[in-house]
């Protein structure tokens, strides 16, 4: 008698009214209790893949049923020591990206959804994680079509740039060899012939220069990870650097970590990351012809990491390395292009433009990272590393 009297009240008709909304949302929308267990859902949640519109879903466990895995997401608002209440009364929120294989498919296909989650408080006062999945591989698919034209306009800018940048040397091989094959060998007055040979050869070196900084770029060899020891490495790539040079160079230290500190890496490819780097401010320096002094500073210390962070990377520690000099700075117009392949500030007969875009290349295969700011004369290059906890021999 009592719920036929509810039924005819306005709150009740309310409550369906907003059950069918629930129900109509484009978006899967599930909601999860403290257990991991599922509470409620609306019809689009049984639209997911693996699911059908006449599974019975309540109760079950959302990791296992939705995404097969034999424990919590690696993302979950729930993995958070914080308690649900907590997490409700500081309003928490956890946005991301996560794929999903579409099972059953011949072919592997896989669904890419925008996850958002925060916390509510039902009419009974439980706390409950309400989690919203939208499914965004439309966007994904028109990333990865937009990164394919930019890979091809990449690609006519490297062929662009590498066909003029061999232009000269083949031009001035050309000619002194024209002026060699017009003339007897005994015409020549003394040193005109080895001067020849030195252009000749100076060409031929400008080439084989451009075609090893393209291989080294494009190549696939592999090369093995052992524990090495940083700062030495930093040290000799400064230290020849200055030798190499006849400017004014400072150099400050503040090493914030133990001095033995090692990370996974190659000896070889970590030095050409420093000496490029050093050899980069150097000729900026002596390009913008500024300041008296060309100042570098070199800081480590232990990465901070966020919580989203600790997650990503397994809890692991990384250095983080800061290298800043006062060698001009970089415009802001073309910051962002530092680390395209072929692309170079510097002037027409010196550099390739491949350093920078190797340098990355290199880090990417150590695991770690690279970014770079720019304010007025100074440039800062921040590069993450992971430590290495065991250390053990040397490459």
């Amino acid at each position: 008698m009592a719920y036929k009297k509810f039924k005819n009240t306005r709150l009740f008709t309310r409550l369906k009214e907003l059950k069918s909304i629930f129900n109509e949302l484009n978006v899967a929308v599930f909601l999860v209790d403290v257990n991991y267990r599922i509470y409620d859902h609306n019809e689009k949640t049984l639209g997911l893949p693996g699911l059908s519109l006449k599974d019975n879903i309540n109760g079950k466990i959302c990791y296992e049923l939705l995404f097969n895995l034999k424990s919590p997401c690696e993302h979950c608002i729930l993995k958070n020591d914080t308690s649900l209440e907590e997490i409700y009364r500081k309003k928490i929120r956890v946005s991301l990206i996560i794929e999903k294989e579409i099972p059953g498919n011949p072919i592997p296909e896989t669904t890419y959804f925008q996850k958002k989650q925060y916390a509510i408080r039902s009419f009974s006062g439980e706390y409950l994680i309400v989690s919203v999945m939208d499914d965004v591989s439309w966007m994904k698919k028109k990333e990865n079509e937009q990164k394919q034209n930019e890979k091809l306009i990449s690609l006519g800018t490297v062929v662009h740039t590498v066909a003029h940048d061999m232009q000269n040397p083949l031009l001035g091989l050309r000619l002194t060899l024209q002026t060699m094959r017009n003339r007897e060998l005994s015409s020549f007055p003394p040193g005109d012939f080895t001067e020849k040979i030195a252009l000749l050869e100076k060409d031929v070196n400008k080439l084989s220069k451009i075609v090893d900084e393209i291989k080294n770029v494009t190549g696939s060899k592999k090369f093995r990870l052992l524990p090495v020891r940083i700062k030495p490495v930093i040290e000799s790539s400064l230290e020849r650097i200055m030798r190499l040079t006849d400017s004014r160079i400072n150099a400050v230290w503040e090493w914030l970590v133990p001095e033995d500190i090692f990370v996974m890496g190659n000896t070889t490819n970590l030095e050409s990351i420093f000496m490029n780097l050093f050899k980069n401010s150097v000729e900026a320096f002596e390009d913008a012809g500024k300041v008296l002094f060309l100042n570098i500073w070199v800081e480590a210390r232990i990465k901070k990491l966020t919580l989203a962070e600790k997650n990503r990377f397994h809890n692991r520690n990384w250095l983080e390395l800061i290298i800043i000099d006062n060698a001009g700075g970089i415009p802001p117009a073309i910051i962002h292009r530092v680390f395209d392949p072929f692309f170079t500030t510097k002037r027409a007969k010196s550099g390739t433009g491949i350093g920078l875009f190797h340098i990355h290349k290199i880090i990417e295969d150590h695991e770690g990272s690279i970014d770079v700011e720019s304010k007025g004369d100074y440039t800062r290059f921040t590069i993450n590393f992971p430590i290495m906890e065991n250390t053990g021999e040397t490459l």
